[in-house]
């Protein structure tokens, strides 16, 4: 890193990122401005600049979500418009109290947006102030003291009753029941439904690779994990008897969550039955599947979720039935056999 002289002008010549500039520094070639440039100026080139604006921060957390999923860089970046719609981009970020972000969520609420897409619009807010925090820039992530709102109160997930199932499988046709028939005899989500591709189903067993979220976009399932499981002769045998007509097995015809959850609701209008989410048909699965006894680990690997304790959360209610403790009666009276 040097100093040098072109037309009386001091220029520096340094080192940055590996690639080597010639900078003017507009200033006359003069000994007063040689000992300030030397003393001031000439340490701070060639090292990265230091962020310190909101805008900055963002793009940082833009950038991670990139590298790990592209469907969360997407929400984000609509997220991002928003947030320097409402704050400038080059206020510093330690500018910004819980009032502005208070007064940031009020502004939300007036625009009508719902609990849920407010907190979705702070997530990427929140991590911009963790990164900052973890630099030393701030001293307190602000977003974790604002008042966000409450989510409203989620209706209660019912199941469907065995009926309720047959009376949809047998008044439905084409890629609503092809839906319906994956849904309720592997527990899917339907996300996981409408991106299930014909290869992804040999012999009788099926494997669960990715999703589409409500944007539209194909990502990893819930937990970036794909599972393979067997599956019920009936919904095999169904699978097999129809004309494989795209590579997708519900088609295009069936392609977001929410095409799909308007058509549901509108069958079960139409057969009054208690309209419910496509969600309710995972819980139904997996209520059915615990009321026959199956394997916990069975049940653990069809659904997707990353421990036993997700299911004891959601699903923890004992469906008695009359095998209760039948396997494990046997099993003792065969100990006592042998030990007799």
């Amino acid at each position: 890193m040097r100093l040098f002289k072109r037309n009386g002008v001091l220029y520096a010549d340094f080192i940055q990122k590996g690639k080597r500039f010639k900078k003017s520094l507009d200033l006359a070639d003069t000994p007063a401005n040689r000992k300030y440039a030397t003393e001031k100026i000439l340490p701070t080139l060639g090292k990265p600049k230091k962020r310190q604006t909101l805008g900055e921060f963002i793009d940082i957390v833009l950038e991670e979500a990139t590298e790990k999923k592209p469907a969360t860089a997407k929400a984000y970046e609509y997220a991002k418009r928003q947030i320097l719609n409402y704050f400038e981009p080059k206020t510093h970020i330690a500018e910004i109290t819980t009032s502005d972000i208070d007064d940031f969520v009020k502004e939300l609420k007036r625009a009508k947006l719902a609990p849920k897409t407010i907190k979705a619009y702070l997530a990427p807010l929140s991590l911009a102030f963790k990164e900052a925090l973890r630099l030393d820039v701030i001293t307190k992530n602000p977003v974790t003291t604002a008042k966000t709102p409450s989510p409203k109160p989620q209706k209660k997930k019912d199941i469907f009753t065995k009926q309720e199932i047959d009376k949809l499988l047998q008044n439905s046709d084409g890629m609503l029941k092809t839906f319906m028939m994956i849904g309720f005899y592997t527990g899917a989500r339907a996300g996981e439904i409408i991106s299930l591709k014909w290869n992804d189903i040999k012999e009788n067993k099926m494997t669960i690779a990715r999703t589409r979220n409500s944007l539209g976009t194909l990502n990893t399932p819930k937990n970036d994990k794909s599972r393979t499981f067997k599956i019920a002769k009936p919904l095999e045998e169904f699978l097999g008897s129809l004309e494989k007509k795209s590579e997708w097995i519900v088609g295009e015809e069936l392609a977001s969550p929410a095409k799909v959850a308007r058509r549901f609701k509108r069958i079960q209008k139409n057969l009054n039955i208690e309209p419910q989410t496509p969600h309710a048909m995972r819980h139904t699965t997996v209520s059915l599947l615990l009321s026959a006894g199956e394997n916990p680990m069975l049940i653990k690997n069809m659904i997707g979720h990353v421990d036993m304790k997700m299911i004891e959360t959601i699903y923890g209610h004992h469906i008695e039935n009359e095998r209760d403790l039948i396997g494990f009666t046997s099993l003792l009276e065969h100990q006592k056999e042998h030990q007799g």
